[in-house]
């Protein structure tokens, strides 16, 4: 079950820095305390993923047994507490897939899945500089419900997939 390489491609796609700053370390006390707490965001977000996914392997919860809506929600799904986007979908097309899988996530209480944060960190476009009519309303939709919504911002956050919406905020959450 699963892949036995997730724990070392996730620390490399989540370490955050560039292969120069990696070589050369942090300069001042300022840039090694962002990076141990970058660190630390990393390892507690993986953890809590980890943990989230043994306790839905004991769940007998319905929901396991899955959620699709092609109108509601096309090209996403809903399965053992994951939101996962379709295998034939491609995020290079949807400006608003972000943010649609992030509210369905928590409309569902449900997480991100590995695949689809990985598929959509790789692929997700970057927004026009105008936004769609669509795209407005599946980010006003996101934040109007953020108290629920912080788990799966910090996900995107921590995968540089927020920051190519909000680029003042990629490292606040």
């Amino acid at each position: 079950m699963g892949d036995a390489n997730w724990p070392t491609r996730w620390a490399n796609c989540l370490a955050g820095c560039s292969n120069s700053k990696r070589q050369h370390g942090p300069k001042t006390a300022d840039e090694l305390m962002l990076a141990v707490a970058n660190a630390a965001r990393t390892v507690a977000w993986i953890g809590d993923e980890a943990w989230d996914r043994v306790r839905s392997s004991f769940s007998s919860d319905p929901s396991l047994l899955g959620w699709r809506s092609r109108q509601r929600a096309p090209g996403l799904l809903v399965r053992d507490g994951q939101v996962d986007l379709e295998p034939d979908v491609d995020p290079t097309g949807r400006h608003d897939l972000v943010f649609a899988a992030a509210g369905l996530a928590v409309r569902k209480q449900a997480r991100l899945g590995r695949d689809t944060l990985g598929r959509l960190a790789a692929r997700a476009p970057l927004p026009p500089p105008v936004w769609p009519e669509e795209l407005r309303h599946r980010f006003v939709g996101l934040l109007g419900g953020v108290r629920e919504a912080v788990r799966e911002l910090a996900s995107l956050a921590l995968l540089g997939i927020w920051e190519r919406y909000m680029p003042a905020c990629g490292v606040a959450l």
